[in-house]
């Protein structure tokens, strides 16, 4: 019972970004997954992070 806007999806490879864009969901993307050799940036995300722990810090500016 909660919309898109209001979700957030984490993810750790291109597969999620993907998932998450079809779902109009925001997304967040760790670095350290495993990415077929690209880095995640560059499926664009609405972040990127190198640390889950920097999440909470961040995700107040996702909206």
């Amino acid at each position: 019972g909660v919309s898109a806007q209001q979700s957030l999806f984490v993810g750790d490879s291109r597969n999620d970004v993907r998932a998450a864009k079809a779902a109009a969901v925001p997304c967040v993307a760790l670095s350290y997954g495993y990415n077929h050799g690209e880095p995640i940036a560059s499926e664009q995300p609405a972040l990127v992070l190198d640390d889950l722990r920097e999440l909470v810090a961040s995700a107040s500016g996702l909206r």
